[in-house]
């Protein structure tokens, strides 16, 4: 493979052990050299879905997050945190009749958050707008569905309530 594939002549290779030899040059022992060809992916994606493929999917993830949005602001407790154009969605959790501090909801969603990813049923991560923690749904997936969205908006809230109870609890 070395033969095949290196782009050093061989008076200039070392030899392994001998003067600065040490560890081999792994891109010596592929086509791909000094880094991963990335752009395969691209390529691939490109010929199995085409140009109207990909472009038919990406509408399709940006109408799913307007539902999303949609069943965000119908949903008691959560709130869009910004309107968005492409398929990401950012959102919280703030119960209506909430008292404590900015910070204190923070809190709460960072660990709604933290225990989603742990219970594996959905799967949010975080953004910080204005200075508060959101949580961020980013719809990229091809079987992504409205049922899935349902899915999402029902463990926040879940999740969201379940952590104000057992906070109440003495």
């Amino acid at each position: 493979m070395r033969d095949a594939f290196s782009l050093v002549p061989p008076y200039i290779r070392t030899e392994p052990g001998k003067g600065i030899g040490g560890l081999p040059w792994y891109s010596e022992y592929g086509f791909q050299q000094s880094r991963g060809f990335r752009a395969l992916k691209l390529w691939i994606t490109l010929q199995h879905a085409g140009k109207e493929g990909l472009s038919a999917m990406i509408r399709r993830h940006n109408r799913l997050a307007r539902h999303l949005e949609n069943l965000i602001r119908e949903t008691p407790d959560l709130e869009l945190a910004a309107e968005g154009d492409l398929s990401i969605v950012c959102f919280r959790f703030h119960p209506r009749n909430w008292t404590g501090s900015p910070e204190r909801l923070d809190e709460l969603n960072k660990r709604i958050m933290e225990t989603l990813q742990a219970e594996g049923s959905v799967f949010v991560t975080n953004a910080m707008l204005r200075s508060r923690f959101a949580l961020r749904a980013c719809i990229l997936h091809y079987a992504t569905s409205e049922a899935d969205l349902a899915a999402l908006v029902a463990a926040v809230s879940d999740a969201g309530i379940r952590m104000l109870s057992e906070a109440a609890k003495p």
